[in-house]
């Protein structure tokens, strides 16, 4: 059954490739009268739609797109199967499901009519890790185009776990390879693709599998840290819940052994836990104390896998602001970028109301939020689907400021797996076959985020200004536009938290004296060691004697400010207690590790009395108070000691 209605002359107004839409438009009963005001009224309902009764049959309307010549039917949700999801339904005598059928004012193509059959077809494969063509290494969150080669338009999936992928597209001529292969990956050319498909409707072409191998051999773990609330809120709220979101990942070509994920959060915050966390792959409840709370990956963590934890808490008055937790992934020996290990989480309690908005860290001093030139900015995209249903596909399109440096884009963590394309200063990530529950259905599921980091252009005078907000698309339904966040660049001094700690020797990390290293000339300070040292808190600019009484990590955090302008706060990990050296192979090298600060490792050739330690020639890595090294293997014995003491 053919619609009827206006189709609209304007440019679509999603940033979706392919959309067309049927214009909102209200159709008069005199048709000859087109040119009347009431002509740009939005649609709503079917008589606005079809100018005329309900028929007396079941009839649906179905959001559909115009790709190749053919209406491909979407988005097909799960629930429904292999029949496309309908906006609405009507019973044939006398009601509508939803009640009052609503389309989006911006406009839509619609079908309305019997259920119709799918016509999408599916393009599948998998992706697999090696050197040659019988690697059976899966490979996953690999992206992989379908490009329609005359609509211009591309699909994608991603690879799961097992290496799997699947796309659905309308049919039509298609290129399907790999998309945007990350620095250091190469596809196996001798091993397939790129493939030539042409599609048919309700068509299956299995068995496009791709081969990538690393030209770059390296480790890189990464981890981020997010938090969500229940709707409606976006910031902690005391009384109320607030749900930890750690994502982790294997962002190098390497398996890598032991891997460890660790959460500090403020030990002088009381929570209470709601309900066992939830880990896919699954990793327990976690293991921990007062302030800590670490999980062990039991396997080794492979090339471009990833997972996720989560936990809700429910924070019990009184409570700190402002709000610090700390994330960090390990080991770290031979890892070759070290600034993603670890995710710093800091937050006002301030109980405000947003289910879609974006947030920039650091926020900046005053309204205007000023930052020194060169300063680094964090954004935070969260979403979460408040619609009665569940959406197949979610799409961001945020456009940077022209004062940003779009080449220093570094993407710090996802919810679901996307495809991030960058044109200009433009971008725009695709969540394909997310299948984003409703907030009605699912509150914590129903959620999800974007984060990035981006530096401005180094050429920006004092005073440029620095703004940015992003559109939300849920399926075909009209963007949800963020907040607008400012920063402007100034020539003033701003507040910089850094500082360092040295154990007093003997003293087992117990006893520490901490220095400021921010430069900030005339601040105050405001330091806090947590609720198991005296002082808890100190306002000089270098604590000397600071002492912990309970072994282990401990969290310490230093806010500084000038005038009435904080900075936020620096964060560290403090580690109580005599360090043990730990030794292990990994990829037939020796590996050596400890956490606690101000040791020295030392090696020597004999081990006798009077033997004479010298320092290490290795080079030590080291975040927070996690230190190691990689030595190489050979036939000459050495051994190896930690010492407070310098030789």
């Amino acid at each position: 059954m053919v619609f009827t209605g206006i189709l609209g002359t304007e440019a679509p107004q999603s940033v979706i490739q392919g959309h067309w839409y049927l214009r909102g438009r209200q159709i008069p009963s005199d048709t000859a009268n087109l040119s009347t005001s009431t002509f740009n009224n939005p649609v709503h309902s079917w008589h606005d739609l079809m100018a005329s009764s309900e028929p007396a049959f079941p009839v649906s309307i179905y959001p559909v797109v115009i790709a190749g010549g053919a209406i491909h039917f979407e988005p097909c949700q799960p629930q429904f199967g292999p029949t496309p999801a309908p906006l609405a339904t009507w019973d044939g005598v006398s009601s509508w499901n939803p009640l009052f059928p609503t389309l989006n004012a911006a406009g839509q193509v619609v079908w309305i009519g019997p259920p119709p059959p799918s016509t999408s077809a599916t393009i599948s494969g998998t992706v697999y890790q090696g050197i040659n063509c019988i690697s059976i290494v899966p490979l996953q969150n690999w992206t992989v185009a379908a490009y329609n080669t005359v609509t211009f338009v591309n699909y994608f999936g991603i690879s799961g776990g097992n290496g799997n992928y699947s796309i659905k597209v309308p049919p039509g001529t298609y290129t399907v390879s790999s998309y945007n292969p990350p620095i250091g990956w190469l596809p196996v050319a001798t091993c397939g693709g790129p493939y030539g498909i042409t599609a048919i409707a309700a068509g299956s072409y299995p068995g496009n599998n791709f081969r990538e191998r690393p030209t770059v051999v390296g480790r890189d773990l990464a981890v981020d840290l997010v938090s969500f609330f229940p709707y409606p809120l976006r910031s902690p709220c005391c009384s109320q819940n607030m749900t930890y979101v750690i994502t982790y990942r294997n962002a190098g070509s390497l398996p890598i052994n032991g891997v460890q994920i660790q959460l500090f959060f403020p030990p002088a915050q009381t929570y209470n836990f709601v309900g066992n966390p939830i880990s896919v792959p699954i990793l327990g409840a976690g293991l921990g104390f007062a302030g800590f709370r670490f999980w062990n990956y039991p396997v080794p963590l492979l090339a471009h896998q990833s997972g996720y934890i989560k936990f809700t808490v429910n924070l019990t008055p009184p409570c700190t602001t402002p709000f610090v937790a700390f994330a960090e992934i390990t080991p770290i020996a031979g890892d070759v970028r070290l600034n993603d290990n670890i995710s710093t989480l800091i937050q006002n309690i301030t109980c405000s109301h947003d289910p879609n908005d974006m947030q920039v860290d650091p926020q900046g001093c005053g309204p205007q939020g000023y930052i020194p030139a060169g300063q680094p900015l964090t954004y935070l995209v969260r979403f979460q689907n408040t619609g009665n249903g569940p959406a197949s596909l979610v799409v961001i399109s945020n456009l940077l400021s022209a004062n940003l440096d779009v080449s220093t884009l570094q993407v710090l963590g996802s919810s679901h797996p996307n495809v991030l394309q960058v044109q200009g200063n433009q971008l725009v990530w695709t969540f394909p076959n997310i299948n984003l529950p409703a907030q009605s259905t699912d509150d914590l599921g129903s959620q999800g985020y974007v984060k990035y980091r981006v530096s401005p252009l180094a050429a920006d005078p004092a005073g440029a200004v620095i703004t940015n907000n992003a559109a939300i698309y849920f399926d075909l339904n009209a963007p949800v536009l963020t907040v607008t966040t400012t920063n402007t660049i100034t020539a003033s001094p701003a507040p910089v938290a850094s500082f360092t700690v040295t154990p007093v020797v003997g003293s087992a990390g117990q006893t520490n004296n901490f220095t400021y290293t921010g430069g900030s000339t005339g601040a105050t300070y405001l330091w806090n060691f947590g609720p198991n040292a005296t002082p808890a808190t100190s306002t000089n600019q270098n604590p000397a004697g600071v002492v912990f009484t309970n072994q282990g990590d401990q969290m310490v955090t230093l806010q500084v400010s000038l005038g009435d302008c904080p900075s936020d706060p620096a964060v560290q990990i403090v580690t109580v207690g005599v360090p043990t050296l730990n030794a292990q192979v990994v990829d037939g090298q020796l590996v050596l590790s400890w956490k606690g600060d101000g040791y020295h490792l030392q090696e020597a050739g004999v081990l006798q009395p009077g033997t004479a330690w010298s320092a290490t020639s290795a080079t030590v890595t080291q975040i927070d108070s996690d230190y190691a090294t990689t030595l190489p293997l050979n036939s000459n014995a050495k051994y190896y000691r930690l010492s407070q003491v310098a030789p």
